[in-house]
């Protein structure tokens, strides 16, 4: 199997461009994944944390595998 394509998610046009008729199902599959996910991320912070800095997401990255697996890292930003 040759190496997997890899997509920086940063904006709409990197959506368009990093899509096409093959793949368009896979994408929005994984990008509803995603977004599900920061939704229930962003409850548990408000919850466990005092803090009440919107959870912000800098882009993804998609991998065009056909997997629907998400990997998710989290990191403060905050200064203590």
């Amino acid at each position: 199997m040759g190496k997997l394509k890899q997509y920086k998610i940063n904006t709409f046009q990197d959506m368009v461009d990093c899509t096409n008729a093959d793949n368009l199902d896979n994408f929005l599959d994984d990008l509803r994944i995603s977004i599900s996910l920061a939704h229930e991320i962003s409850a548990i912070s408000r919850l466990l944390t005092e803090s009440k800095q919107p959870f912000e997401s800098k882009g993804f990255v998609w991998i065009d595998d056909g997997k629907n697996v998400s990997q998710i890292t989290i990191s403060s930003d905050e200064k203590k």
